[in-house]
């Protein structure tokens, strides 16, 4: 008779039963749990974004066509002509928030309703009215805010001097960009006299969180369409001076749709009158004010003496000497224009502002001043200062 085999030393023997499966650790467990877990989170996330996205759109095209509707009944009922002798100033603004109203950008093919207030209830649908802020058309900066995901998605693909509108029942407003800006969230946005649009959103654009940072668009106001209402005469303005420089100079993009500077609040002193202030005299004299001051810096940055004897004839060459042979790298801080203006005249300037200058003698950063005033006609730059800081 055959002896028992005996066992191995060193090894256990297993025995398994016909069709037992083997036994999983709870490692493993535990990973095919939250793999499982992760999945259908995901899939939950993306199925939200979705349902979030659809709604937002959805909802946001039906008050866009209910706003539509009533802004061509209030036209056509005869309320706009009802409503200019009562309720709206020499710009045609509103003495309160328009009851429906809506953006418009051609470049994004944008429409979107406003609505006042930025909580989710409208941030959700539409594009947010930020109350403490002016509403279109008046003295101050009107503020919209709308999510980076749905209808501010694009607002980086804004050129300079793109247009936007803002339309309600009596009137439109058009706008043109004047420039972008990023910055940390809860940052002031600075009040303006001057009539001015901000839109804000979150920054980067494509992100489907809070963030830390807010993308701006400025605009200021170019026009104003009134829809059935009494004509208003347009505000009897002094002719604007004029600036004489060579042609070489002149030749050159001087305006600020050309030039990448962050503008500021536009303030004034003096007694500009209330009708001027509600008009386009304000932007055209801003304007003229900041083509000389570009004047000047690439005056300096091509080493012109003989141009800056005729835009500055009363202030040496040496002042603007940092520019000769600089680079403008950076703006330090943004443009701020201030108006003097006597009624409806513009009397002279004050422009201030910080650029970082590279390749020159002494590179950094420089702190601008330049005084403006009148000889005869003319806009000439009657002090420049640069302080290395």
């Amino acid at each position: 008779m055959a002896a028992e085999e005996e066992p191995r030393p060193g090894r256990a023997r297993h025995k398994r039963r016909q069709g037992e499966s083997p036994s999983w650790s709870w490692k493993r467990r535990l990973a095919l749990g939250l793999s499982l877990l992760a999945i259908f989170a995901g899939v939950g996330i993306g199925l939200n974004i979705v349902l979030f996205l659809h709604h937002s759109s959805t909802v946001g095209k039906s008050l866009v066509e209910a706003d539509q509707h009533a802004i061509a009944r209030a036209q056509s009922s005869g309320q706009c002509v009802a409503a200019s002798s009562t309720t709206t100033t020499t710009s045609g603004t509103t003495t309160g928030p328009p009851v429906k109203a809506i953006l418009r950008s051609s470049k994004l093919g944008l429409v979107a309703p406003i609505l006042e207030g930025t909580d989710d209830a409208e941030l959700n649908v539409g594009v947010g009215h930020v109350p403490a802020s002016s509403w279109p058309g008046a003295t101050g900066t009107d503020v919209l805010a709308a999510h980076d995901v749905t209808w501010f998605s694009h607002l980086n693909q804004l050129a300079i001097g793109d247009g936007l509108s803002i339309t309600t029942p009596c009137v439109t407003y058009d706008y043109a960009v004047t420039s972008h800006q990023v910055i940390a969230r809860g940052a002031p946005i600075d009040q303006s006299i001057a009539p001015r649009l901000v839109l804000i959103t979150c920054y980067p654009l494509n992100a489907l969180f809070l963030t830390p940072n807010r993308y701006i668009v400025y605009a200021k106001l170019t026009k104003v369409v009134h829809q059935g209402q009494v004509a208003v005469p347009p505000v009897a303005t002094a002719p604007l001076p004029t600036i004489t420089a060579p042609a070489p100079l002149l030749s050159q993009p001087l305006d600020l749709a050309d030039n990448e500077e962050l503008l500021g609040v536009l303030s004034f002193t003096g007694t500009p009158s209330t009708d001027w202030l509600q008009s386009s005299g304000p932007i055209n004299a801003e304007a003229l004010v900041l083509k000389l001051y570009f004047a000047a810096l690439r005056t300096g940055g091509q080493d012109q003496p003989t141009w800056w004897s005729a835009i500055a004839p009363t202030v040496p060459f040496s002042a603007i000497q940092p520019f000769v042979g600089a680079r403008i790298t950076a703006t330090a801080v943004t443009v701020h224009p201030t108006l003097n203006v006597t009624g409806t005249a513009l009397t002279g300037a004050t422009i201030t502002s910080s650029l970082v200058l590279a390749d020159n003698r002494q590179p950094g950063t420089y702190a601008i001043t330049m005084t403006a005033g009148l000889s005869g006609t003319n806009l000439v730059i009657t002090g420049f200062s640069m302080q290395l800081t």
